[in-house]
């Protein structure tokens, strides 16, 4: 009726949590498997071992940066619109252009407002150097997106990595049961292109001791021409 092609779905991968079994229903449903993983902290462990799991390396990072930086946290409680610009134009600096219209980022500030994200902020002599945008929703939360002002050089006092953690301690005392700290892309899957940038994403993201999780997808195609199309396209592009 309405001409679909092509359906994409997903499962949340919170469902491992919770149900007995745990698995990509979807095939019955003549998906194709497009399964990639997710790496969640599991924020009902103490600080201590959620601590121990964080790559080793991480750590003198971890404490220079609670040591040397000034954290803000925005939430529903203590909205500012001025900061929240600030945050727009760390991006497009980060980024070197505008990545995204107004309306996605006040999608953003819209979820802020409705309890549904928190947005975090590094500063260091006055200055914001860095923000972490988290998405949450029944004590689960998802690190969303990152920003960083690119003419701070200081490598010996880099932001993220304390910034994350910072947020991971928040999540926990707030009463957060998980954090998913984002996907984990290893290669190219015909589903997927893959690049260097996402693999090095996902290994920094891999260090901070989550459990890697599979997230079930599916795509599913009403269309045979349609569909042969696309795969064929897919595997032209990841040869």
């Amino acid at each position: 009726l309405n001409k679909v092609l092509k359906s994409i779905q997903a499962i949340d991968p919170l469902n491992y949590f919770y149900e007995k079994n745990y698995f990509n229903h979807l095939q019955h449903y003549d998906y194709l498997d497009a399964s990639i993983s997710t790496s969640i902290i599991n924020l009902n462990n103490s600080e201590k071992e959620i601590r121990s799991n964080i790559r080793k390396s991480y750590h003198s990072l971890i404490n220079k940066g609670l040591k040397n930086f000034k954290f803000h946290v925005m939430n529903f409680k203590n909205l500012n619109y001025k900061l929240f610009k600030k945050y727009i134009l760390l991006h497009e600096k980060s980024a070197g252009f505008k990545t995204r219209n107004i309306k996605s980022f006040n999608t953003q500030y819209e979820a802020i407002i409705n309890n549904h994200a928190t947005l975090f902020f590094a500063e260091f002599n006055g200055k914001l150097i860095q923000s972490n945008f988290f998405n949450h929703c029944n004590n689960y939360a998802f690190y969303s997106s990152s920003a960083e002002d690119p003419s701070f050089k200081n490598n010996k006092i880099q932001a993220n990595h304390s910034l994350i953690y910072y947020a991971i301690t928040y999540f926990k005392k707030k009463g957060f049961n998980y954090l998913d700290i984002g996907f984990q892309r290893f290669n190219t899957q015909i589903h997927e292109n893959v690049t260097k940038k996402m693999v090095n994403i996902s290994f920094f993201k891999r260090g901070f001791g989550g459990e890697i999780i599979p997230v079930y997808r599916g795509v599913k195609y009403y269309n045979n021409n349609f569909k042969k199309k696309d795969l064929i396209n897919k595997i032209k592009e990841n040869i």
